[in-house]
């Protein structure tokens, strides 16, 4: 997924310094691709933020379930 935005970000600022037509094109394929891949990743961050925190709940000797 990094590697992705990682190109995508390369192909855009290449094509906008090499004064070709297609950044809107690469610039909309980024869309298309960046905006799925970054609910993906908050999606993945939120659930790994949740196991942390109950994880250091549970060190510290909090170990009953609240509902959420």
């Amino acid at each position: 997924m990094i590697s992705a935005a990682f190109f995508g970000g390369g192909s855009l600022v290449a094509s906008i310094l090499m004064g070709s037509r297609f950044p809107v094109l690469v610039l909309g394929i980024c869309t298309i691709i960046g905006v799925p891949s970054l609910v993906i990743f908050l999606s993945r961050m939120g659930y790994l933020n949740r196991i942390m925190k109950d994880t250091k709940d549970m060190a510290e000797g909090r170990l009953t379930v609240m509902s959420r």
